[in-house]
């Protein structure tokens, strides 16, 4: 898989990540959905590795919308988060 940050500028580079989300509604007007997507995730990096919670920094999303972006920012503390595209 190929990753990119998504900071200014924007910094194209391979790198090794633990845990992929793909596909997430995320909507910034609806703040219930936003929580269930925050507590997928806090779910998510809690079990998917036995023994191993995985941090933040170790996700990457997939080429997340402008609203995404700010869910990603805002759930990372980071604007420069991991993201994804598969190879074509």
């Amino acid at each position: 898989m190929f990753l990119s940050g998504t900071g200014s500028p924007r910094v194209v580079k391979w790198v090794v990540f633990v845990l992929s989300v793909n596909r997430y509604a995320y909507k910034s007007s609806v703040r219930s959905l936003n929580c269930i997507v925050s507590r997928v995730l806090i779910s998510c990096r809690g079990d998917f590795l036995m023994g191993y919670p995985v941090a933040k920094e170790e996700l990457a999303f997939s080429d997340p919308t402008p609203d995404g972006i700010k869910f990603a920012s805002r759930y990372t503390g980071s604007s420069a988060f991991l993201v994804y595209k598969t190879a074509a």
